[in-house]
């Protein structure tokens, strides 16, 4: 369901993070982004442990989380999956990569991401976006396909852009 408002349509969640957030941002839609916003399909609790035990973390940072869908998305992206928001979807796992600094699991997802992913494990000191960096520069090591199940949330993102996607 979405509601009109003098800048367009948002969904219920936005009056709640406007209202909350009204000091920082004019509109949702900056310049053709909304503003700091994280489009993302979360884990399961069962498919997070499925992932973990199929892929076991090597750093100590373990996520295992989420795939981002798109982060500060346009208004054509977030028309799109705020209708899919609560949607439970299943996500093919195909592949795994890591090196020193992280590892990451290759997903065939709907996602902005050239390679999208999950953040499995990460140094401390290595920012979880690295993973897109980590999955353009290093072969993939295939693996038995298996699915993990998420659910579409769009959410304010609660770290600076620069340190998550």
């Amino acid at each position: 369901m979405l509601f009109r408002s003098q800048g367009g349509f948002f969904h219920p969640a936005f009056f709640i993070i406007k209202s909350k957030y009204c000091c920082e941002f004019k509109d949702f839609f900056c310049g053709g982004e909304v503003a700091n916003i994280i489009i993302k399909a979360v884990l399961t609790e069962q498919s997070r442990q499925l992932l973990l035990e199929k892929i076991p973390p090597i750093h100590p940072v373990v996520l295992a989380d989420h795939v981002t869908i798109a982060f500060k998305p346009t208004r054509e992206l977030y028309d799109k999956f705020s209708v899919d928001v609560g949607k439970t979807i299943k996500i093919p796992v195909v592949g795994h990569v890591a090196d020193d600094n992280a590892q990451a699991a290759l997903v065939r997802a709907d996602s902005i991401n050239p390679h999208p992913h999950i953040t499995i494990s990460r140094r401390e000191d290595v920012k979880s976006k690295y993973s897109n960096t980590l999955l353009a520069s290093h072969e993939v090591e295939h693996i038995d396909i298996f699915t993990v199940e998420a659910v579409i949330e769009i959410k304010q993102n609660s770290l600076p852009s620069s340190t998550r996607r």
